[in-house]
């Protein structure tokens, strides 16, 4: 039922599998892609993407202003939300009616011993925490939190150019050794134009309408700010450093003391 659900989810929805592959390889690379070393599994990871795409605020808008397209977009949002905002220390994340928050405690999926764990609500058993198990939910919020501020960073213009993704992914032999698709991700539905979906899957898309989750939590109980080292001024700090440096190995003018 469970793989299903997410086979009618990655029709449905067509930013949900070029983001999940990434986020899925970001996570491999810092071996926080397994629930047995306390990382957030395959299924988790889903429901996550899942409820940030059914909740994220292009969707309710009208149909020409959807971010369905915008990876980029998406990707950061979620990277923030849940490396910066969420407070998951008191609110777990549901996909259910389209998408909300619950109060941990309210729901018994509260962790005393362990407050600071994910909460992922089970689409298949609402009574089941399907990220109860991923002990290292902290590691995850800093990398995602990291991952995030070194997206928005101002970019070094010393830097070698490249994608953005590099800052995230690193091209490894396993990475580079895989087959590119013969069609891009985001065209992978049959019948739609660049990001468009056939009408019969559109019609499955949820509703446009504010989850019911979201309006039963005060936005203070949900969200948080995050506390973490501001990647902008570790890169000037960097920069100030490296412009020292060369103006100490510049050999000093004739006549010049």
């Amino acid at each position: 039922a469970a793989a299903e659900w997410v086979l009618e989810q990655m029709n449905s929805l067509v930013a949900l599998k070029p983001i999940a592959l990434v986020l899925k390889v970001f996570l491999q690379q810092r071996e926080l892609n397994e629930v047995y070393t306390g990382g957030v599994g395959s299924y988790a990871l889903l429901t996550m993407i899942i409820a940030h795409l059914y909740m994220h605020p292009s969707r309710f808008t009208n149909q020409e202003q959807r971010l369905d397209d915008n990876l980029g977009v998406l990707l950061l949002d979620f990277l923030e939300l849940f490396g910066r905002k969420l407070n998951n220390m008191e609110v777990g994340v549901t996909v259910r009616d389209g998408g909300g928050f619950y109060r941990k405690r309210d729901c018994g999926m509260f962790n005393t011993e362990r407050p600071f764990l994910f909460s992922i609500e089970d689409p298949q058993d609402k009574d089941n925490d399907i990220a109860r198990s991923s002990f290292n939910s902290t590691k995850v919020r800093s990398a995602f939190d990291y991952a995030y501020q070194s997206l928005v960073a101002a970019e070094d213009q010393n830097d070698t150019p490249g994608s953005l993704l590099e800052r995230l992914v690193r091209r490894d032999e396993v990475l580079c050794g895989r087959s590119c698709p013969e069609a891009p991700l985001i065209l992978a539905c049959p019948g739609g134009e660049d990001g468009e979906l056939p009408i019969d899957e559109e019609e499955k898309t949820p509703k446009m309408e504010l989850p019911k989750g979201v309006s039963r939590l005060p936005p203070g109980l949900i969200y948080q700010v995050g506390e973490a080292v501001n990647i902008s001024e570790s890169r000037k700090s960097k920069n100030r450093r490296k412009n020292r440096e060369r103006m100490d190995e510049k050999p000093a003018e004739e006549g010049v003391l």
